[in-house]
């Protein structure tokens, strides 16, 4: 500040520090046309009356109320209050029961949304609800000012938050009047990186339902296959046709189930990415687009026993008292997942009457933990007929249960979840020692179905045994199990037409 008689006049450095803002914006009014400035060499002043006008007649206030009040004319800025949650740094608080004996946990995303919780039936009437055990809560505010637009003529919005409504509204009427000659400018987006989008995408399915817990982490998983592609990360306009041709191709080691996963997911990332304008094409779609490669390995075959080795299986297990016998047993009898036998509790089988509920699976949540969730598909949610070859084995199963919280039919000794790993491993060994073909506890599902298709059981009926949700996999269980059969017969042809010449 100068005083030149009685005039006080102020340099650049005082009207940044009484307008509180940078150097370059001070530049810019102090070179409209407009302003009374007055040069001295390469000084430039301006006396404080003339400044007060210059800063009535457009609006310069330094008062947050002046801003708060400007708010209420302006349409382009908007403004709102959220909920954040911040997970506490006490991870072993106790879970309370409501939650701990929730089957439905993807819902709220594993109690991170704590709207969806309030629209639960078990969870909005919940004391704890407010103070969840897991996450510290407050209020948040946000405003939002209009930028620019996108090539589609959307708006694109920058978003400014704090913990007070004063504040926010402050943040956001400051950016409008630095930008005042730019905001309406056309803009269009930077396009995102395709690992961005494809993890972004498998998020939002989740979020839907269109996806379980389990789900996303597998898909999660293949996507990292190309998280470190020097392609994988940059802008997905900058990528070429030759960048993804060659990952695919290089991929041809793989089998070829997890190739047509990386392919399809890249094939809808390129449709998110013409949708949102940041490329004309995609190099999925025409004539010559690029086609899913073939894995230089064979698919792997899922492989029933044979009526010999099934019986040479069962009396192995019968007779050595196996780990894991009845679940093998449930398995083979009865033709449910890994998952669904390990969810059974005893509520879910009825002796009297001989029935048996599906109605839930061992899934994992978000964070790879084992959980109790719904069935793979809602055809998997069925009631079966208890067999009499089944109905022993449940009866043994019952009556050495382990206790434990969950009632589960089958549990490790502390009542957590058996791991589908273990069994098989188990299994794997059996079968070695036994020397017949190697096989998972999906196989012995696999069995079943085999025997029933060699009983002659309808396609219909073993598909509600099964809870295929689609009728072709059923089909296709049906004709492979059929031509084994037909193998068979015609071997007896063979021996009675070689014992007749």
């Amino acid at each position: 500040m100068i005083k030149v008689g009685n005039i006080t006049m102020y340099n650049p450095k005082d009207i940044c520090e009484i307008l509180k803002i940078g150097r370059d914006k001070c530049n810019d009014i102090m070179n409209s046309p407009s302003f009374p400035c007055l040069t001295i060499g390469r000084t430039k002043l301006v006396s404080k009356e003339a400044f007060d006008r210059f800063r009535k007649e457009n609006d310069l206030s330094d008062s947050r109320k002046g801003w708060r009040r400007n708010l209420k004319e302006n349409n382009k800025i908007t403004k709102g209050m959220y909920l954040i949650k911040v997970e506490r740094f006490n991870k072993d608080l106790p879970i309370c029961d409501i939650c701990k004996n929730c089957n439905h946990k993807d819902f709220c995303l594993n109690r991170t949304n704590t709207k969806l919780m309030r629209k639960c039936g078990d969870c909005k009437n919940c004391e704890n609800l407010e103070s969840c055990d897991k996450f510290y809560k407050s209020v948040q505010y946000k405003t939002s000012v209009v930028v620019g637009h996108d090539s589609k003529g959307n708006p694109i919005r920058k978003s400014f938050s704090s913990s007070s409504e004063e504040e926010a509204i402050f943040k956001a009427m400051q950016f409008k009047k630095d930008c005042a000659n730019g905001i309406t400018k056309r803009i269009v987006r930077k396009a995102k990186s395709i690992y961005e989008m494809a993890i972004q995408n498998e998020k939002d399915k989740l979020r839907t339902g269109e996806i379980r817990e389990s789900t996303f982490l597998r898909n999660k998983e293949v996507i990292k296959r190309f998280e470190n592609e020097p392609w994988a990360k940059e802008p997905i306009d900058k990528v070429t046709r030759e960048d993804i041709e060659e990952f695919l191709v290089g991929e041809r080691l793989l089998s070829n189930s997890t190739i047509f996963k990386e392919y399809h997911i890249l094939k809808k990332v390129y449709s998110i990415a013409i949708y949102e304008g940041f490329v004309k094409e995609s190099f999925f779609e025409g004539y010559h687009c690029i086609k899913v490669p073939k894995s230089i390995k064979d698919d792997k075959e899922v492989s029933a026993l044979t009526l010999d080795e099934e019986n040479t299986f069962i009396n192995y297990i019968l007779s050595s008292g196996a780990l894991y016998k009845n679940i093998y047993l449930i398995a083979l009898y009865t033709g449910l997942r890994g998952g669904e036998i390990f969810a059974l509790t005893k509520n879910d089988i009825d002796l009297k009457n001989k029935l048996l509920t599906i109605n839930k699976t061992i899934s994992v949540d978000i964070n790879g933990n084992p959980v109790i969730g719904k069935t793979k598909t809602s055809n998997g949610k069925r009631t079966i007929v208890i067999n009499s070859k089944c109905e022993p084995v449940l009866k043994e199963a019952i009556a050495n249960m382990i206790p434990n919280d969950r009632n589960l039919l089958f549990c490790k000794e502390d009542g957590s979840i058996i791991n589908r790993s273990m069994t098989n491993s188990e299994l794997r060994r059996i079968c070695e020692k036994l020397k017949i073909k190697k096989v998972s506890l999906h196989s012995l599902r696999h069995t079943f179905a085999t025997r029933c298709v060699e009983a002659g059981i309808n396609v219909k009926a073993l598909q509600g045994f099964l809870g295929h949700a689609d009728i072709q996999t059923t089909m296709d269980i049906y004709a492979e199990a059929q031509d084994d059969f037909k193998r068979t017969e015609m071997a007896k042809f063979d021996r009675y037409a070689e014992g007749v010449v």
